[in-house]
């Protein structure tokens, strides 16, 4: 089933991922269109409507965990977090996703995520909602 997703995600992008997409936003999880800071729900249009529904992995950057998050105070500024990129994504004129890529085999792609013309990994670091994802491990948890 995902070989078709990808292929119908493929003819219909027309330059396999070169460039960025207008992509429509969906509710998921909270009745949310963002999961957790750096998560979005989207629905590729084009796909039948069950195949249609994946989360995108906002690309650079790393930001803390609300379910599984190692204590309190990374479960708080996790929650802080995911209400920022909420207002972010709820007032936004213009929402891009450039550059998708495959993560693993569920429905899960990962890109650069662009608000109104800014870099949201780049938003979410400066304003200190997240951390350059730079493949370190460093605990939210204050110790």
């Amino acid at each position: 089933m995902r070989f078709w997703a990808v292929l119908i995600l493929m003819l219909y992008s027309g330059t396999a991922f070169a460039e960025c997409y207008d992509w429509p936003l969906r509710r998921g999880d909270g009745n949310r269109f963002v999961y957790d800071a750096s998560t979005i729900y989207v629905s590729l249009p084009g796909l039948p409507e069950k195949l249609a529904d994946f989360r995108v992995q906002v690309r650079g950057v790393v930001t803390p965990r609300i379910k599984y998050g190692e204590c309190l105070d990374e479960k708080k500024r996790g929650k802080r977090a995911r209400n920022y990129t909420v207002k972010l994504v709820s007032t936004a004129k213009n929402i891009q996703f450039c550059e998708p890529k495959w993560i693993g085999d569920e429905r899960l792609l990962s890109a650069r995520v662009v608000i109104d013309k800014f870099d949201l990994a780049k938003i979410l670091v400066e304003k200190g909602y997240g951390r350059t994802d730079d493949g370190s491990s460093k605990s939210w948890c204050i110790r």
